[in-house]
């Protein structure tokens, strides 16, 4: 993002007004969380069973 960031405020000169520069500064960073937060956490992929187990076991145990 960062990367990106700097790609557009360098091409601020270019454009017509201020407010294209924020609009373009918006829409890079809304694209970039959009595919940065697509993919799945492999360390959170059977959770839900994890946890129904880690409950049995706890009331188990009461």
């Amino acid at each position: 993002l960062n990367r990106k960031y700097r790609r557009t405020i360098q091409m601020r000169t270019s454009m017509p007004s201020e407010k294209s520069v924020i609009f373009l500064l918006a829409a890079v960073a809304m694209e970039e969380t959009k595919t940065t937060y697509e993919r799945r956490i492999y360390q959170f992929k059977n959770w839900k069973e994890k946890n129904k187990i880690t409950v049995e076991v706890q009331r188990k145990e009461r």
